[in-house]
């Protein structure tokens, strides 16, 4: 019924995850013995978001890997969402095509901010520019037109505004997108963690649900990027960070500590009082379960 339709639904979920993994993930195993289980990544496999420093934290090979999730740490308003859709651009001017999930912007939120990065213009007088869609056309056929000869197209930057959905949920739209689009979705963005519904419908009420919900969350995007191959990068802030904080670690989070059990690296944002005078913040590589640079 309509009453209990969620509740049936979660619990047929459970059934699955319980009981049926083994049976969906038939890849085949492999041997110490053989010389393919020693083959590391290779440098097309590796996606380069266009930072370099970013990209040397996120794994010994100079970018994300297929399977890896990725956590920017920060209190609020510190810029998270921005962080975010640069990656995004990043990726997709380095021949990716990226999924951009958003749980609390708007989709035409993103393409301002997005399109004032690529194209240059000012974000406060975003809305004129994308008025003239004879002007913004000529923008967007210049960028794709540096790409043509390029040695990988330019990839694609995929954006839904979800008003509440779960890991499994996202990733059966990611599913859905290629299927519907013929192509490969090389990485998905979420903005953010804290905003996501539980395939288990474990909710943040007390501080041991809210530890479970971000395990159990981590834990689901980890495992959907690993089966369907696709690297996760995302953003969450947690009510003990401060907003002047000048330094962070792991022990700033709380109940939602459970987010860096799973998470490949972990990358704090921190911006003081004199930082965020001039506009800027730091990085600090908290988590980095492959990196040298830690801390």
């Amino acid at each position: 019924t309509a009453e209990n339709v969620q509740e049936v639904v979660q619990n047929a979920m459970k059934m699955f995850h319980s009981g049926g993994v083994s049976l969906i993930d038939e890849d085949s195993s492999v041997s110490i013995w053989d010389v393919k289980a020693h083959k590391q990544p290779l440098p097309e496999s590796v996606q380069s978001c266009g930072f370099k420093g970013l990209d040397m934290w996120f794994s010994p090979y100079g970018g994300l890997l297929d399977g890896t999730l990725t956590i920017f740490l920060g209190s609020t308003n510190i810029g998270k969402s921005i962080v975010l859709v640069n990656i995004a651009i990043g990726l997709a001017m380095n021949g990716y095509n990226v999924a951009l999930a958003s749980l609390e912007m708007a989709e035409y939120a993103i393409s301002a901010r997005a399109g004032a990065n690529i194209f240059d213009t000012d974000i406060n007088t975003y809305d004129e520019f994308a008025s003239n869609e004879e002007q913004l056309q000529f923008y967007i056929d210049r960028v794709k037109k540096q790409y043509e000869s390029s040695s990988r197209p330019l990839g694609d930057i995929i954006i839904k505004q979800f008003h509440k959905a779960t890991p499994n949920e996202i990733d059966n739209w990611i599913l859905h997108e290629e299927k519907t689009r013929d192509i490969k979705i090389n990485a998905l963005v979420l903005d953010y963690l804290g905003e996501l519904g539980n395939d288990f419908g474990t909710g943040q009420g007390t501080p041991f649900e809210v530890y479970m919900y971000h395990k159990q969350n981590t834990q689901s995007l980890s495992a959907n990027a690993i089966r369907n191959k696709y690297s996760v990068i995302t953003a969450h802030q947690d009510k003990d960070i401060s907003k002047e904080a000048t330094d962070m670690d792991l022990s700033n989070l709380s109940e939602s500590k459970g987010i860096s059990h799973k998470a490949d690296a972990v990358i704090g944002l921190i911006q003081p009082p004199n930082a965020k005078a001039d506009g800027k913040f730091y990085m600090k590589n908290l988590k980095g379960r492959n990196s040298k640079y830690l801390n």
